[in-house]
C-alpha cells in the first residue's frame, strides 16, 4: 500500500473512530506526561517511588528558592537544522513538573545532591537495595523500581539540574570540616554508605516532623560532608561533627544529627547509625552487614573553573606552592607552543589529523579557567618563561632540581615525583582547553579528578582528536568512558553538558572551525534526549551512478588552463542531501547522503553519491587547509586568469584526461601542479571533491613507482567565502613548492 493511501485511509478511519473521545481528558495528560518522561530517559513509575520516600522530607525555604532559580529555566541552541538536533539545557520535563509539586520538588532537590557526589551506577544499585529493604517483613506484595530504571530517573534529573553548583556548598562544608582535625580523602567523605543511605531515607523525616523527640546518631566518616550539606543546607536541620575530641556545628540550637568521624566506628559490629529519642535512648538502628553492602561510589568531580587549583591540593596544602605551581604550568605551556611554532609542526601534519597552535592569549585564558589565582604581572612570571621547560624535562638536571626546590621547599623529597606527574596532566589538560572555541562557556562543566589520561608520545601539543579524546575521558569518567564510541563520535554528552565538532552545524567546509565546541545542554531530538551523535558509517562511501551507460563517466575533463580566464562557478549541480536518523540505544547515529550531478556540461547523466556521518565530515575537513582571508570582495561570477602550472577541471573526480599529456608527467613537475576543482556554491559538492582528493593523494595508483619512493606531497586547499578567484589561485601557485596541490573553488 503507498503511504499516501495508507495515510488517506488512517485519516477516514480516525473520522468513523476517533480516538480522542475514547480518552478523557485526564488519561489524555497523563499519557503525555509518561511520553515526555521516557523520551527524556526517566520513569513515572520510579519517580512516585523516589517521591514517597524522598518527598515526605521538606527543604529549606531559602534554599528551595535558590534552587528553583538555579534549574527552572530551559534554553535551547539550535545545533542541526537539517538533522533537526538541538541541544537542550535546564529544565526538562522531571524539573518542570516539580515546579508545581512540592513533593517532587523536594525529591528532584535531593536527588541531585546525591547525584553529584555519587556515580549513577553505583546511586541507582543503592537506592534500588535500599527500597527493596524498606518493604522486607512487611505483609503482602510491594513493587519498587528497579535499578536500571532508577538510573534513567537519576541521569534524567542530574541533567536537568546541572545549573546548579553543588561543588560550592561540598567545598565550603569540607573548608569547616578542617577546624576538628578533618583529614581525610576528600571524595571519600562524600560517599554515603548505604547503609546509612537506607537509615537516612527514614530517619531525617521522622526528626523533621518529631525534632524534640528524635535525633539521628551516625558513627562514620563516610558521607560526612554529603550528610551535612543534606541535613542542615536542604532540610534546616542542625548539625554536630566530633572528631577526636573536637566538635563544630553546622546550625543553632542543640544537635538534631550528630556525626562522629573517628575512624575506628566505621564498618565495625557495632550499630553504626541509629535513631535517638529524645532521653537518647535508641529506637531504631541499622548495623552494617560488609559482606553485603552493595558499595556506593563517590563521584569525584569539580567544575573546569579552579580544577588545577582542586588537583594540586590533593598533593600540596601551601596555598603558595600550588600558586607557584600553577604559574610555572602556564609558563611551561606557552614554552611549548613556542617550540611547536619554530618547528612548524603544522605543516608535518598527516591526514587524518588537525593540530592547531594555540595563541598566546588562549594558553593565558586556558590557565585564567583552571587556576583561579593566576597573575600573569607579577615581576616573575617573565623569568619563568626563561627557564627549562618542565613539561617533557625529567627533572634531573641541576638547573630543574634547584628551581623545583625553591618551589617546593622541604616537601620536595617526598613529593616530587607525584608532583611531576601532576604537573604534566595538568599541562596536558591547559594545552588541551587551549582548543576548546568558547573558553569562558566551560566554567561549569564538571570534570573527573581522577580522570585517566593518555598523553602523545611528544608530550608536545595535542591534535584536535587527542584533545576531544581528552575532553571525553575528563567528562565522562573511566566508568562512562567507550573508546570504539568517543572514536566514532561528532557529539558526547554527560552531567547535562555536551562537546562536539563544528561539522554537527556546519553545511560547507569553508564554515567548519578546527577548535572543539563545549556547551551545556544535552543532544534532543522531537522531544528524545541521547548522550551520543554517533557516526553508523566510519567509512566514508563515493558511489557512482550512470544510468545511460556511458563509459569513461567516472572521469573529469580539463576545462581552463594556464592563460585562460575562468569564472567563478560550479560545473556541478547538487541534486539532494538526505540525512538518515537512527535512535540506537543511547545514542542518535547519523548518515548523511549527498547527491551532485558531476559535470552539467556533459550530454550523459552521471551523479556522485557521498554517504557519510559527522564525524567523518570533521575528519574529512582535518585533511584540509582553508585559505585566509583577503581584502577583496568575493562572489559567484568573479573572473580570473589562471596561473602558470594550473588548469581547472570538470567533474567530482580526480582521475583526469589531459589531453596530450599523463598525470604522471604533471605530477612529476619541479614546479608541482595544481588541481582546481570548480564547484563554488555548492556545498555537496566541495565535500564531495574533498573526499575525492584526498583518495588520490592516498591512492599509491595515481602515481608513479619514482614518485612513490621519494614521496609526493599533496595537500588539498578550499577556498573561504571571504576570499576572492584570483588571490585563490594565486595563493595556490605560491604554496607549491614541488608540491601537488588541490585547490577547492
Amino acid at each position: 500500500m503507498a503511504l499516501t493511501s495508507q495515510f488517506n485511509l488512517s485519516v477516514e478511519l480516525t473520522k468513523l473512530v476517533p480516538f480522542g473521545s475514547l480518552i478523557n481528558t485526564t488519561s489524555r495528560a497523563l499519557i503525555s506526561l509518561v511520553r515526555e518522561l521516557h523520551k527524556s530517559g526517566s520513569d513515572i513509575v520510579a519517580e512516585q517511588d523516589l517521591a514517597e520516600v524522598l518527598g515526605r522530607n521538606r527543604i529549606e525555604s531559602k534554599f528551595a528558592s535558590t534552587f528553583r532559580t538555579a534549574v527552572k529555566k530551559s534554553t535551547i541552541h539550535r545545533l542541526s537544522e537539517a538533522a533537526e538536533i538541538v541541544l537542550e539545557a535546564g529544565a526538562g520535563p522531571t524539573v518542570k513538573r516539580s515546579l508545581n509539586e512540592q513533593a517532587y520538588s523536594s525529591m528532584i532537590i535531593q536527588l541531585s545532591l546525591l547525584t553529584w557526589t555519587h556515580e549513577l551506577d553505583s546511586l541507582a544499585r543503592a537506592l534500588a537495595k535500599a527500597l527493596e529493604r524498606r518493604v522486607q517483613g512487611s505483609d503482602g506484595y510491594h513493587a519498587f523500581s528497579d535499578q536500571e530504571t532508577l538510573k534513567g530517573t537519576l541521569r534524567a534529573c542530574r541533567e536537568q539540574t546541572s545549573g546548579f553548583m553543588w561543588e560550592l556548598m561540598c567545598v565550603a562544608v569540607e573548608t569547616r570540616l578542617k577546624d576538628v582535625g578533618y583529614i581525610q580523602k576528600p571524595y571519600d567523605s562524600r560517599r554515603i554508605p548505604c547503609y546509612i543511605l537506607q537509615a537516612l531515607l527514614d530517619y531525617f523525616t521522622a526528626v523533621q516532623y518529631f525534632p524534640e523527640e528524635r535525633l539521628i546518631r551516625v558513627e562514620s566518616w563516610e558521607g560526612v560532608v554529603t550528610i551535612v550539606v543534606w541535613a542542615h543546607h536542604l532540610l534546616g536541620l542542625t548539625v554536630g561533627v566530633q572528631n577526636d575530641g573536637e566538635s563544630i556545628y553546622f546550625g543553632q540550637g542543640h544537635g538534631q544529627v550528630l556525626i562522629d568521624c573517628e575512624l575506628r566506628a566505621t564498618m565495625t559490629d557495632t550499630t553504626c547509625i541509629a535513631l535517638l529519642n529524645a532521653a537518647q535512648e535508641v529506637r531504631f538502628s541499622l548495623t552494617p552487614d560488609p559482606a553485603q553492602e552493595p558499595t556506593l561510589e563517590a563521584a569525584c568531580r569539580h567544575p573546569a573553573l579552579g580544577f588545577g587549583d582542586r588537583i594540586l591540593s590533593f598533593d600540596i596544602e601551601d596555598p603558595a606552592i600550588i600558586r607557584g605551581l600553577a604559574h610555572r604550568i602556564v609558563a611551561s605551556c606557552l614554552m611549548t607552543v613556542k617550540e611547536a611554532v619554530e618547528q612548524d609542526q603544522a605543516g608535518n601534519t598527516p591526514y587524518g589529523e588537525c593540530l592547531l597552535i594555540p595563541s598566546k592569549r588562549r594558553i593565558l585564558d586556558s590557565g585564567l579557567l583552571l587556576f583561579q589565582d593566576l597573575d600573569y604581572s607579577i615581576p616573575y612570571f617573565d623569568q619563568f618563561l626563561q627557564e627549562p621547560c618542565l613539561l617533557r624535562s625529567e627533572w634531573k638536571t641541576p638547573d630543574i632540581i634547584r628551581t623545583m626546590q625553591g618551589v617546593l621547599g622541604e616537601q620536595y623529597h617526598k613529593q616530587q615525583f607525584s608532583v611531576r606527574k601532576t604537573f604534566r596532566r595538568l599541562c596536558y589538560v591547559l594545552l588541551t582547553f587551549a582548543n576548546v572555541l568558547d573558553i569562558t562557556a566551560c566554567a561549569g562543566l564538571p570534570l573527573d579528578t581522577f580522570a585517566s589520561l593518555t598523553f602523545n608520545k611528544h608530550m608536545g601539543l595535542p591534535t584536535i582528536s587527542e584533545s576531544f579524546d581528552t575532553l571525553a575521558r575528563l567528562l565522562l569518567g573511566s566508568s562512562q568512558y567507550d573508546e570504539e564510541k568517543v572514536k566514532n563520535a561528532a557529539l558526547l554528552s554527560s552531567w547535562g553538558w555536551s562537546i562536539f565538532f563544528s561539522s554537527v552545524n556546519s553545511h560547507d567546509p569553508s564554515q567548519l572551525l578546527p577548535e572543539i565546541c563545549i556547551l551545556h545542554g544535552v543532544p534532543c531530538r522531537f522531544g528524545e534526549r541521547k548522550e551520543w551523535i554517533l557516526d553508523t558509517y566510519r567509512k566514508i562511501s563515493r558511489q557512482y551512478g550512470n544510468p545511460r551507460g556511458v563509459e569513461g563517466s567516472s572521469r573529469c575533463a580539463i576545462v581552463a588552463e594556464s592563460g585562460d580566464t575562468v569564472t567563478l562557478r560550479s560545473l556541478s549541480r547538487a541534486r539532494r542531501t538526505k540525512y538518515f536518523i537512527d535512535v540506537s540505544g543511547p545514542a542518535f547515529e547519523v548518515v548523511i547522503q549527498m547527491e551532485c550531478d558531476a559535470d552539467r556540461v556533459q550530454e550523459y547523466d552521471q551523479y556522485v553519491s557521498l554517504r557519510v556521518g559527522f564525524r567523518g565530515l570533521q575528519e574529512l575537513w582535518w585533511g584540509a587547509l582553508q585559505l585566509p582571508e583577503c581584502s577583496h570582495p568575493a562572489k559567484l561570477g568573479d573572473e580570473a586568469v589562471v596561473p602558470d602550472d594550473t588548469h581547472c577541471f570538470s567533474g567530482l573526480s580526480v582521475n583526469l584526461e589531459i589531453p596530450g599529456q599523463a598525470v604522471d608527467n604533471r605530477l612529476a613537475s619541479e614546479n608541482g601542479w595544481v588541481h582546481v576543482g570548480l564547484v563554488a556554491g555548492n556545498s555537496s559538492a566541495r565535500w564531495i571533491l574533498l573526499q575525492a582528493f584526498r583518495d588520490w593523494f592516498l591512492a599509491s595508483k595515481h602515481l608513479k613507482r619514482s614518485d612513490r619512493k621519494r614521496g609526493i606531497d599533496g595537500t588539498v586547499l578550499f577556498r573561504g567565502g571571504d576570499c576572492c578567484i584570483m588571490c585563490a589561485l594565486e595563493m595556490a601557485r605560491d604554496m607549491r613548492n614541488g608540491r601537488t596541490i588541490g585547490l577547492i573553488l
